[in-house]
Formats: structure tokens, sequence, C-alpha cells
């Protein structure tokens, strides 16, 4: 995921992947269960019922992991999806049409949003700003383009988690390298970034709760494909799962984003 203003990847460099990466960067299994964390985490906050809605990208999207999609096109009146690179773009409006998703989509910079002010009620931005160093200009177009009252839910690569940042260099290292992930942030440092762009920091949490040496074992089980295999990663994901419902501060400690609410 991603987007950004010039000091880090342009246009340009997300074209680029969009052409060599050839398949979505986790396995079914995983990338369902990061789609439950992300609707999930709407459902608890209340966020997106009869409201227009912005999702800061569409690399999920463009690869078919249409899940927070599909969860915003019923009780959202209007959705739309930004991303940087057009080529995502049109590959996202496939998937919608062909999974008939109502979803409008905007070829924009989130540094530079193509929209007026006061128009959005909701932005979720799914770990999308934090690939380009200009995390403070995207914000404050956040919130510039964000109705009084609005709420931004804001997902950033965790630095409170002490082995996710080495477990994504591992993996840059020894599995396939998509695209740059150059920036990690704790819970206290995204409500300053929310402080300093004008917001009012609301609710926060971690999501994606998979220990990193678990994913290795979760990817080998599903290439096993058997049903006991299938089972086991069911458990396992399950597992997770249940952590990361329980109301305690240590899963800040486990979480692969940080995830916290701005309100204008």
């Amino acid at each position: 995921m991603k987007a950004g203003l010039r000091k880090g990847p342009g246009r340009a460099y997300w074209d680029g992947v969009a052409d060599q990466v050839g398949g979505y960067y986790l396995i079914p299994i995983l990338a369902e269960y990061k789609s439950q964390e992300y609707t999930g985490l709407l459902e608890e906050w209340g966020i997106g019922d009869d409201k227009s809605v912005l999702i800061t990208d569409l690399y999920e999207a463009a690869f078919g992991n249409t899940g927070i999609y599909g969860y915003l096109s019923g009780p959202a009146n209007e959705v739309w999806g930004m991303d940087i690179s057009a080529k995502f773009c049109f590959r996202a409006g496939e998937h919608f049409k062909r999974q008939d998703l109502d979803i409008g989509i905007i070829s924009g910079d989130a540094a530079m949003i193509p929209l007026s002010n006061d128009i959005v009620d909701v932005i979720i931005s799914p770990s999308t700003f934090d690939h380009f160093p200009e995390i403070d200009r995207a914000l404050s177009e956040c919130h510039r383009i964000l109705k009084p009252g609005g709420k931004l839910v804001l997902a950033l690569n965790s630095a409170d988690n002490p082995f996710f940042k080495p477990g994504v260099r591992l993996a840059e290292r020894f599995k396939k390298h998509e695209y740059q992930t150059d920036y990690f942030y704790s819970l206290r440092q995204t409500a300053r970034l929310l402080e300093q762009a004008g917001f009012a920091v609301g609710r926060s949490t971690a999501i994606m709760h998979v220990p990193i040496g678990l994913t290795t074992l979760i990817e080998f089980f599903d290439r096993i494909d058997n049903p006991v295999a299938d089972r086991i990663n069911g458990l396992m994901i399950g597992a997770c799962r249940k952590w990361g419902r329980l109301d305690t501060r240590m899963k800040l400690f486990t979480g692969w984003w940080v995830a916290v609410e701005g309100i204008k």
C-alpha cells in the first residue's frame, strides 16, 4: 500500500510495481484475516455507516482483495478508492466490476488529494502513509478534505512491535520484495502526527497479530493443501484473532499495524 509526493516513490515507481508484481503478497488465509481485522475495527468503532468514505489506496483491490470495499459498499452512501498508480486504479476497477461493487476511483496523490475542502465524512488509510516521508503533508490533506467532525482511521507499520520491522526486513531479503517499506511508527508518534495536522486523537489499537515466524509456518501448511493442514492453519489464525480481540494494551507489542482515530 502506498502513495506519496516526491521525496518518496512517485507515480512512475508504483506503476512499475504494478508491472512487476505478479500476485498478492499474502496467501488467501492471511489476506482474509487482514480484511477481517480492518472490517472488524470499523464495525467496533462504528465507522462508515451512511457516510461518504475515501480509502487512500487501491493496492489490495488491484489483486482482488476487496474486503474493506465490499464491507463499506453496503452501509456507506458513497465509497471512493484513491491510488497514485493509474495501473492499480485500472486493475481495482476491473475487480470492482466483476464483483458488482459500486466504488468510485480517484487517480491521485495522497499528498495532493484532488478533492475540495470539507467533502468526505470518513477517510480510511490502511498502511498507506508509511511508504513515503511526506506523511505530515498527507495528513494535512486528509484534514482539509474531511467535513467538520469527520474521522480518519490511520493505520501505520508498527514500531511498538519489536519484531515487526526485523521480520519485514527478513521477508524482503528472502521472500518477495514487492515495494519499499521504509517507515514505522509507534502509537505515540502516530498520535503526535495527527495532532500536528490539526486532529483530535480518538481511539487506538493494534491489528494483525501474527508472529513473524508463524507467518512462515502458515505459508508452509498452505502449500501442503490438505484438510489437516487447513485445519492447523485455521487454528493458528483463530488464536491470533482471539488475542486481537482481548482488551489489553499488550496488543501494541504484537500487532503489525497501529491504528489510531483522528477527529476533525
